[in-house]
């Protein structure tokens, strides 16, 4: 009996070892693959030492001084020591004198001849011998992407390069906008070479009974099926990326092996296991949702970090107060945050702002959009799912239980009194930390304050304060001043027109932000369109998304300057009627009807238009067999079929209202998905998605035409307003391309830019021609209401005398009629913006003291 007991021993140490043996194998050939080999997709040189290479990620940019010997450059060139061969990868050389530009030189990394080097080729440059000049590299890649070049040594941050053929020892300037970039490989191989170790001294005794071969069995089952099915992460050009598919498949047979070894630990150690289990689990959930928030855990303020881990211990002693189970409390916060920590990433990825508390308002709508998104499983998503099973492992283990029940009632109410004071206390530790909320740019609040804490923080704007200076008398004042005010129109004719009143999807012109060169214009027809014409620049309050808060803008003429920001009113604000441009002109007599080829329940638009006194709402199931450019996208071409159909169906004696919200040009620029090839190209510039979203636009522009064409062979006076309800969510490497610099260091102005699209309002019969320079989006309803000659409302009026000194006011900002740019600042404001605020509040939330007269034409 005891030499069978001592041989199943032997074995089982045996198979253990057998399986150690096979992540020692599978740790090699990942570090070989990683460091050594080539494949037709990744060209990798001798990468040697860490410590030895510049890495470059997307968007890096790294500055040197170079004095050079000769009179003359006629190329440069840098020593590879890894790069992919994935496409949209560029280098910029820029070479100055001082300050002045002398050579912008751009290479496409993809199609390298000469695998050792990059090499910069240009017609001679004359430059005097001996002078010191600089020259600066920034690289352009898809995310995840990197490039590694050789430095002259070990301790020498110099780049080693060439000029002339000759190689250059140059003194590096300080890195401008240079990012940190952790390599996941090294730190997975490094986990499962410290756990071999460990296993090898543990000497487990493996306990294979059924059910552990059954459930392991089948985890390896589901292990080899991500590695064979997800193609985007594991094959590259016909090729097995044997890194990753060892580095994954080693650290899931990690977790394999330890699923098999079912041994509990030693009493005397359980108790410490369980406790460094406890503390230790939440420091590495923030760095999960940190990183899926790319942010460097370890470059944030150390009490931020503090902060955002006591947020996630608190939720841990939460679940334990409730299961009583520390290792279920645990398991069940990591499974928690890594699911926060997903919705993050993409709603990052999709949109570039994060998660507020206000988004769980916009379920409906995200589930639309997110249907027409290609999701797609990368390797950080891969490499957190094996942290977090890793985690889960461990956390099985610690299981101690307190035997005496006092003990454990003592630790509970302990722990309950630990998460009650840290409640109580915590606006306190949010000054203390010094968390501030960034409403101007919430993704670098979020960088600040870290994802967890910056969410919290959002929190306090859910409820919305009484304005400064706040009273009856007040809203009263305002009223007077405004409803019988002799304010009047500047378009006084007599015509009653159609008005038609157009929000182009994403509908932008990226020469606002800075020129850019195609190779032909993307919107022609609209740049040369000027008998009845009035143009200009519109000011919207949000960017590559959030399509409904310059909607709701435009239609009411009110400002998320003065509503949380995050928040959506459409999903929380709007529960009863509410003035706007349909009710105005509905009791001008206008028929109202809003169109968006969509699913209605996007954004609430069915309850809201229903509110907004519109007569009949068009969605996507009144399209029969439209045209579809992408996805379930509706051309704008078949959009304004369906309009001009509605037009077509009233009688003669009818004037209309139409709001038509196009949906053509919405985000998920990706050529795999569309049906038609890119007619514009950017040039000098490779960014396939920009190239889709250009062609996009010129097909809006091709559309707009057909439109205006139709309605100027009708006599019947009609008034048409277009304008973009914001700029496109593609690649923020372009955004910093055109800018010339990261979008982190944009000033207010230029920031603004990327908020300012192109309005455009024309007639079909003769109206003042005109150019606008500014004006923000809840003004423009009065603009075109002047235009089509209709009655304005104590608001309007009140609007029109507010924007002649303000005619911007948008995203916590305001631009004076000088030109100059101003934050709101709560309490500083100028008096009028003040007088804005309140009736904004006494409109939308003040129900029992609301003026409603203010908002009926007079």
């Amino acid at each position: 009996m005891e030499g069978f007991i001592i041989k199943k021993i032997q074995k089982n140490r045996l198979v253990e070892l057998t399986i150690a043996s096979l992540f020692i194998i599978l740790f090699t050939v990942g570090l070989y693959r990683l460091n050594y080999k080539n494949t037709d997709n990744k060209i990798i040189y001798d990468v040697g030492a860490m410590d030895q290479l510049k890495v470059l990620t997307n968007g890096s940019e790294i500055k040197h001084d170079i004095i050079v010997e000769n009179d003359t450059i006629n190329n440069i060139s840098f020593m590879i020591a890894e790069y992919s061969k994935v496409k949209e990868q560029s280098l910029t050389l820029k070479i100055y004198d001082n300050n002045n530009l002398i050579l912008n030189k751009v290479q496409n990394i993809s199609n390298l001849n000469n695998d050792k080097l990059i090499t910069f080729d240009f017609k001679d440059i004359k430059i005097e011998a001996d002078k010191k000049y600089y020259f600066t590299l920034n690289y352009l890649a898809p995310d995840n992407t990197e490039l590694m070049l050789w430095k002259n040594d070990l301790k020498d941050e110099n780049l080693s390069f060439y000029i002339n053929g000759e190689q250059i020892k140059s003194q590096l300037c300080q890195s401008i906008g240079y990012k940190k970039t952790y390599k996941f490989q090294y730190v997975f191989l490094g986990i499962i070479l410290i756990s071999l170790i460990g296993l090898f001294i543990k000497h487990t005794m493996i306990n294979l009974n059924k059910n552990t071969i059954k459930s392991s069995s089948i985890y390896l089952i589901m292990l080899t099926s991500l590695i064979i099915l997800n193609k985007e992460l594991f094959y590259e050009s016909r090729n097995i990326d044997f890194t990753n598919i060892s580095i994954v498949l080693s650290s899931g047979l990690l977790i394999y092996l330890l699923l098999l070894c079912g041994n509990k630990l030693k009493e005397e150690y359980q108790k410490v296991y369980t406790t460094i289990m406890f503390l230790l689990v939440p420091l590495v959930l923030l760095f999960i949702i940190e990183t899926f928030n790319n942010n460097i855990l370890f470059d944030m303020n150390i009490k931020i970090i503090i902060l955002n881990y006591l947020c996630i211990l608190m939720l841990q002693i939460f679940i334990f107060c409730i299961v009583k189970r520390i290792n279920i409390a645990i398991i069940a916060n990591s499974i928690i945050f890594y699911l926060i920590s997903i919705v993050y990433y993409f709603t990052f990825l999709f949109r570039g702002t994060p998660i507020l508390p206000t988004d769980i308002y916009g379920i409906k709508t995200a589930r639309n959009v997110m249907m027409n998104y290609d999701i797609r499983m990368d390797f950080k998503i891969i490499s957190m799912i094996i942290i977090l099973g890793l985690l889960i492992v461990g956390c099985l283990q610690a299981n101690y239980i307190i035997q005496d029940k006092k003990n454990r009632i003592k630790l509970k109410l302990l722990m309950a009194i630990f998460l009650s004071v840290f409640v109580i206390t915590i606006k306190f530790s949010f000054d203390f930390a010094g968390v501030s909320v960034n409403l101007w740019r919430q993704d670098l609040g979020c960088k600040e304050n870290g994802a967890i804490v910056n969410f919290i923080a959002n929190m306090k704007y859910l409820k919305i304060e009484k304005p400064n200076n706040y009273s009856n008398e007040k809203v009263s004042e305002i009223i007077d001043t405004y409803v019988d005010s002799d304010i009047v129109t500047d378009y006084s004719n007599e015509i009653k027109p159609n008005i038609i009143a157009i929000m182009n999807e994403s509908f932008a012109d990226f020469d606002i932000i800075n020129k850019i060169d195609t190779n032909k214009d993307y919107m022609p027809f609209i740049r040369n369109l000027k008998e009845n014409t009035i143009k200009g620049n519109l000011f919207v309050p949000t960017f590559g998304g959030g399509t409904a808060l310059s909607e709701w803008e435009f239609l009411t003429g009110n400002n998320t300057s003065f509503i949380p920001a995050g928040s959506t009113p459409y999903q929380q604000y709007i529960h009863s009627s509410s003035d706007n441009i349909a009710s105005n002109l509905k009791l001008q007599g206008y028929k109202t009807i809003a169109i968006h080829p969509l699913e209605g329940d996007g954004w609430n638009r069915e309850n809201v238009y229903k509110l907004f006194n519109f007569d009949k709402f068009i969605t996507i199931d009144d399209f029969e067999n439209p045209e579809k450019l992408r996805y379930m996208y509706i051309s704008d071409k078949d959009n304004y079929k369906k309009l001009i159909e509605e037009y077509e169906s009233k009688s003669e004696n009818d004037r209309m209202f139409i709001f038509n919200v196009t949906i053509q040009n919405h985000g998920g620029y990706s050529t795999d998905n569309s049906v038609f090839n890119d007619e514009i190209n950017l040039i000098d510039r490779n960014y396939d998605d920009v190239n889709e979203y250009l062609t996009l636009i010129k097909k809006s522009d091709e559309a707009f035409q057909e439109l205006v064409d139709y309605f100027s062979n009708k006599t019947e006076p009609t008034v048409i307003l277009m304008f973009g309800d914001h700029y496109p969510s593609i690649n923020n490497a372009f955004y910093e391309d055109i800018y010339g610099k990261s979008l982190q260091d944009l000033s207010i102005e230029e920031d603004q830019r990327r908020y300012t699209v192109p309005f455009i309002i024309w007639a079909n019969y003769d109206i003042n021609e005109g150019y606008i320079e500014r004006i923000s989006a809840n003004y423009l309803s009065t603009l075109l209401l002047e235009v089509a000659n209709q009655p304005l409302t104590g608001y309007n009026k009140f609007l029109k005398s507010l924007y002649n000194k303000y005619p911007v006011i948008n995203k916590n900002i305001y631009i004076d009629s000088n030109g100059e740019y101003n934050q709101i600042i709560e309490g500083n404001e100028p008096s009028e913006i003040n007088d804005y605020e309140i009736i904004q509040y006494n409109n939308m939330f003040d129900n029992k003291k609301n003026q409603n007269v203010f908002f009926e034409p007079n």
